[in-house]
């Protein structure tokens, strides 16, 4: 909580690593990664982790102020627009926004007025809309989105090959390990769509099963903030590090079946990825610490 300012400076500066000229390692169209030779990760991950550790020590040491405008609501959305920056600079759409939602998630719950929430939600969403507007290969991804066959082998490729996995995958699927799609079809088969080929191999009912983990997960999370909810710091970062699991997965499944545009992002805990996984591991941690925390209180 005390070094929670350390660690999100120290943080931010490994953001700006990918932009520095020789560091930044790049790969579809994005340079989010830093490649070290023997190590190669992406500092946006501890990012999002330490922001929300600082976010929660910045509520519970301004407590008294939270409810106002501009300790409550300006101040925390300022330092998320400053980190957002750098994540658009990449460019990492899709890690600005979910960090503008777990900042609005976290301010709810620290007890900021829900009309300031409210019209910061709809001014955050105004300027995301504008961002992707303004950006041909955002507005791409949208359109492609909306009307996949228009362009079968270009833009809406990646999205109708995922339609094919999910749908070949029937009730059952073919079985685990059988998946055909994966075998170059679908891009990022590993990652990005890594649910399109569990839909393919387990079926209806294992994509049902992995949503419903994703939503206990969301549930146990919440129940465990509202377990601590008179200590502001574990409240709040308890309701910040499950947004920063399951919104995501949410994202990611949505992507994977058509209703969300594409935005590069893993699924957590779930799809390849060293730095996501690490970072969400980190996250699971820290709740089962709050969880022990409290339990010892309760005896």
């Amino acid at each position: 909580q005390k070094l929670s300012p350390i660690g999100l400076v120290l943080s931010v500066l490994l953001l700006v690593l990918p932009l520095v000229p020789g560091m930044g390692d790049r790969a579809g169209g994005a340079t989010r990664w830093v490649n070290l030779g023997i190590l190669r990760f992406q500092p946006g991950e501890f990012v999002k982790l330490s922001f929300v550790v600082f976010l929660a020590g910045y509520f519970f040491r301004h407590e008294e102020k939270i409810p106002g405008f501009l300790w409550g609501m300006f101040k925390p959305l300022f330092f998320a627009a400053i980190v957002a920056l750098l994540y658009l600079l990449q460019p990492d759409f899709g890690s600005a926004a979910v960090l503008m939602v777990v900042t609005l998630a976290m301010a709810l719950a620290a007890g900021v007025r829900l009309r300031y929430i409210m019209i910061c939600g709809v001014l955050s969403l105004f300027a995301l809309g504008a961002l992707i507007f303004i950006s041909p290969y955002r507005m791409a991804r949208v359109t492609s989105f909306l009307s996949p066959w228009e362009d079968p082998s270009g833009k809406g490729y990646q999205l109708i090959q995922s339609l094919i996995a999910v749908g070949s995958g029937q009730w059952t699927g073919v079985g685990l390990g059988s998946s055909q799609q994966k075998l170059f079809f679908l891009p990022a088969a590993h990652t990005d769509f890594i649910f399109s080929v569990i839909g393919e191999e387990l079926g209806f009912v294992g994509s049902t099963v992995l949503i419903l983990a994703f939503l206990y997960f969301l549930y146990r999370g919440l129940k465990l903030a509202g377990s601590v909810a008179g200590d502001t710091f574990s409240y709040t970062l308890a309701v910040g590090l499950t947004s920063l699991i399951a919104l995501p997965a949410l994202l990611n499944v949505g992507v994977a079946i058509g209703v969300l545009p594409t935005k590069g992002m893993v699924l957590p805990l779930v799809g390849y990825g060293g730095s996501s996984l690490l970072v969400c591991l980190m996250a699971v941690g820290i709740l089962l610490a709050i969880w022990r925390d409290n339990l010892r209180g309760l005896r």
